[in-house]
């Protein structure tokens, strides 16, 4: 009703979008927060919010490339914001890059040190990647050179080494 008397009033929009969120409805949640972008401020802190949980819609909806330039839309606004590194680093993992979401879920490791999700994010990184060396070691072996072994070897350890601090 609000919406209908008095439709320029993004706050409203706003809550329909949140409300919608919250209902499952990412497409439509999607819609309003994106008439909210188009016509609020860049520097209001509706206009920040409006974008981040318009990325998180377009996460919901298993469109993760979408997400992430929403995403990064909104960490050229405020580069600092660590729930909105953490979520694009999300879409990463999702889309198996996870050297990418290791160097975000690190950022978000330099402002929080003790965050425990982003800590278990960046070690479980680092050890997709291993499994993945690993698997193809195994399936290469008798291909490989002495030195080759060696060189994967070290390769395969150096990452398991990098992930245990974060577990830790």
């Amino acid at each position: 009703k609000a919406l209908s008397v008095m439709p320029d009033t993004l706050r409203f929009a706003y809550k329909q979008g949140a409300v919608y969120y919250k209902i499952n409805e990412y497409a439509l949640a999607a819609d309003k927060f994106a008439l909210v972008v188009e016509k609020s401020d860049e520097s209001s802190e509706l206009y920040l919010n409006a974008l981040s949980d318009m990325a998180n819609c377009y996460a919901m909806l298993k469109q993760e490339d979408k997400a992430i330039e929403i995403y990064q839309k909104a960490l050229d606004k405020d580069p600092e914001n660590t729930d909105i590194l953490y979520n694009m680093g999300r879409m990463f993992i999702l889309q198996e890059k996870h050297a990418e979401a290791i160097d975000v879920f690190k950022k978000v490791l330099v402002k929080n040190p003790d965050d425990y999700e982003a800590n278990v994010q960046v070690g479980n990184c680092y050890f997709i990647i291993n499994n993945a060396l690993i698997d193809e070691f195994n399936e290469n072996l008798s291909k490989f050179s002495e030195k080759e072994i060696n060189t994967r070897k070290a390769e395969m350890n150096e990452n398991f080494e990098k992930a245990l601090p974060y577990f830790e």
